[in-house]
């Protein structure tokens, strides 16, 4: 059953990892032949069903609900880890979505 959980985890994560590296990818293509404004951002809302920004941020604070559960690394850290450079936006963020805060999850 354990093995299952684990296949099942692990599938997630490449699926979860392959989409951001289209994403990545998408944005090198259009910033290289300069279609990175509002052309990218509807296309990309009308594929994924949310904003550019939206995407990035829940998958920031998946990654750092992760990595609040699962290291000994600090709030601060962990927030600068997954690329918010203001501790003060990213804890207003995960509040929003977990409707905890973060150190919430880091004592759990």
């Amino acid at each position: 059953f354990m093995y299952i959980i684990d296949l099942l985890i692990s599938n997630t994560l490449l699926y979860i990892i392959s989409v951001i590296i289209v994403i990545i990818l998408l944005v090198f293509v259009f910033v290289h032949f300069k279609y990175f404004n509002s052309y990218f951002s509807r296309k990309f809302k009308l594929i994924f069903g949310v904003s550019f920004i939206e995407y990035l941020n829940d998958y920031r604070l998946m990654k750092s609900k992760e990595l609040l559960e699962n290291t000994e690394l600090t709030v601060g850290e962990i927030a600068q880890k997954v690329g918010f450079s203001e501790y003060t936006y990213f804890s207003k963020l995960f509040k929003s979505k977990y409707n905890k805060s973060p150190s919430y999850f880091k004592n759990k």
